[in-house]
Order: structure tokens, then sequence, then C-alpha cells
């Protein structure tokens, strides 16, 4: 979970700021797994539970982020990715590094 906290800071940091409504909704969250046996998979999300007027629902996510034939994207989870992705990364081995360490119980 490391890793996608540090990506969602990157995505809300860049999320536009009209409402708040999208940035609050932008979380980390386990992913689902098919078959990952041994695998902790996680991500960025936006929350669209609910009704449009719902607080919990950003439903228009994909508008803003991808535009519309009217309205002209204003791109912040790709980009909030790209310019994270290393920090994430390092994140996420020193959370590994930290289990591995606390599973062998500082033997070396």
């Amino acid at each position: 979970m490391a890793g996608a906290r540090v990506i969602t800071r990157a995505a809300r940091k860049r999320a536009p700021k009209k409402s708040g409504k999208l940035r609050r909704n932008i979380v980390a969250a386990p992913l689902k797994q098919k078959d990952g046996q041994g695998i902790a998979v996680a991500g960025m999300r936006v929350r669209t539970q609910g009704k449009a007027d719902s607080p919990n629902n950003a439903f228009h996510w994909r508008f803003v982020e991808l535009g519309t034939q009217h309205m002209q994207a204003q791109p912040f989870a790709r980009p909030g990715f790209d310019e994270s992705i290393d920090e994430a990364e390092a994140a996420v081995r020193t959370e590994v590094a930290r289990a591995i360490d606390q599973l062998l119980g500082g033997r070396r």
C-alpha cells in the first residue's frame, strides 16, 4: 500500500480544486486479485458509490481526466503516476525490506 499512497498523494495534488469532491475521493485501495497467490496488489482509485449528489461519488472523474467532446481534458491521475513512480517504487522496496526483516526476526 505504500506505493499506492505515494501515487494517490500526487494525483490529489494535481486534481482540480473546484469543490474538493474529486480530491476527497481519490484513495489508495487494495485491488481485487483473480489468481495472485502471494502477491499483494494495491492501487489508486476514485470512489464512485451512490447517487451523483453523494459526497462519496466522484463519477465525473473520467470526464475531467479524459475530457469529452465539449470539455478539454485536465489529466491528474496519469501525470500524478508518472511524477511519483520512482518515489512509489522506493516506498514499496522499503516496506518489503521491513516486512522481510520482521519475518526473519532480525536474523541475517
